[in-house]
């Protein structure tokens, strides 16, 4: 029967292809989203046009008005917030309420300085949320924090093992910025590993809902308007 194992590999490796490259597209979904939130917030927090309290008002009512939201909570709105004023510096210009859902916002400026991020977009695209925090909270320079984001993409990194290559310092020993972007995993396993990685709290929540007939409802609506 060596042919039905022969079916039941080629099938897995299809299956495992397809979970991990819908999760790619979802967590570039996330970023996207989580930058332009992280923007509108910041705008508005920081220039004292809204009062205090406000994102914590802001949560409270997106969970009344939208039940089953999950990942919205004040704590994760300020991360959101955060994740914007580091990136800003290296991006587009600010983002208004309109901007709401417009991806051309990650386009990145096409200087000098940003030339490097410019040719290496797929590697922001590719971790998750979560090891975005870890990379850009614990990093002095924006060269360690290029750097950490394409080793985490290449090695398909969890979190835990994020935070131990932070903790080593890994980027003060190798000396500078690493241009292999050959994974370091076969390529086999790839597929199992980007799922592993994209394993993250921030996308499970987001792509949590309540009632998936309503989540179907939905959709249909926007994609046949």
């Amino acid at each position: 029967m060596d042919y039905i194992s022969k079916a039941v590999s080629i099938i897995k490796a299809s299956i495992l292809k397809s979970q991990a490259n819908t999760l790619r597209e979802t967590n570039r979904t996330l970023l996207l989203l989580y930058y332009e939130i992280g923007g509108y917030v910041s705008t508005n927090s920081r220039k004292g046009t809204w009062g205090t309290g406000a994102i914590s008002e802001i949560s409270e009512r997106l969970q009344k008005e939208m039940p089953g939201l999950r990942g919205f909570g004040e704590r994760n709105i300020k991360n959101m917030r955060i994740f914007y004023e580091f990136w800003s510096p290296f991006l587009n210009r600010q983002p208004v309420a309109a901007d709401l859902g417009n991806t051309d916002l990650l386009r990145i400026n096409v200087e000098e300085k940003d030339a490097y991020l410019n040719k290496k977009l797929d590697n922001f695209f590719s971790i998750s949320f979560s090891l975005h925090l870890e990379i850009i909270t614990k990093v002095k320079s924006f060269e360690e924090c290029i750097y950490y984001i394409a080793q985490a993409k290449s090695g398909a990194w969890t979190k835990r093992e994020l935070r131990n290559h932070l903790k080593a310092d890994d980027y003060q020993h190798s000396g500078k910025i690493a241009n292999n972007f050959a994974e370091s995993i076969p390529c086999k396993n790839y597929s199992l590993a980007a799922i592993r990685m994209f394993k993250d709290e921030y996308l499970l929540d987001f792509v949590n809902v309540e009632d998936i007939d309503a989540l179907y409802f939905n959709t249909a609506i926007y994609y046949n308007s």
